[in-house]
């Protein structure tokens, strides 16, 4: 199923003139030893495949984790005609099974999609998390953005009716410098 939905993945972004995430031979393989690592019979990972007769029209590929199917990603067949939506399909089929078995919450992640929007009945604010590795830049970095944070806190602490001050115009000749 991975094949077909990168396959089908790779055609929907191409399309647009974009490559789609499974060109990196990195991502592959993450998700390949993902999906082959996960317990037989879990659940965990999930990929759900939609045909018509003949042919696939959409492939999606969920995590399901305490009640929460995770929508992560899918491939989907470009449709002949506009008025075709293979992704609607497989989503509302999708969360029917998943009503069907129990799940509470079918999450369609990060972004602001139409489909997503016309799908979803509610909204949750999704926090970013960055892992980098510890190295001089990354530590002057953050240092100082805890500098300027402090600094603001403390003039927002001793002078409160202090708000932003426009700059003086500048000099002839002058400028700023980037």
């Amino acid at each position: 199923f991975l094949d077909e939905l990168a396959t089908l993945h790779h055609k929907s972004w191409e399309a647009r003139g974009e490559a789609g995430v499974f060109e990196s031979p990195d991502f592959r393989r993450f998700h390949e030893r993902l999906i082959r690592g996960a317990p037989a019979g879990s659940g965990l990972v999930q990929l759900l495949r939609l045909r018509t007769p003949g042919e696939t029209i959409g492939l999606a590929y969920n995590i399901v984790h305490g009640g929460t199917v995770y929508f992560y990603q899918s491939g989907l067949k470009l449709p002949a005609d506009a008025k075709e939506k293979p992704g609607l399909c497989l989503h509302l089929l999708a969360m029917n099974l998943h009503m069907k078995r129990g799940q509470r919450r079918y999450d369609f992640m990060a972004s602001d999609a139409r489909y997503k929007r016309s799908l979803s009945n509610m909204e949750q604010t999704l926090v970013w998390t960055t892992l980098q590795r510890r190295t001089p830049v990354l530590l002057a970095e953050t240092a100082a953005v805890s500098l300027v944070r402090r600094a603001r806190q403390l003039q927002a602490q001793h002078f409160p009716q202090a708000g932003p001050k426009a700059a003086p115009p500048a000099e002839a000749g002058e400028g700023e410098s980037g």
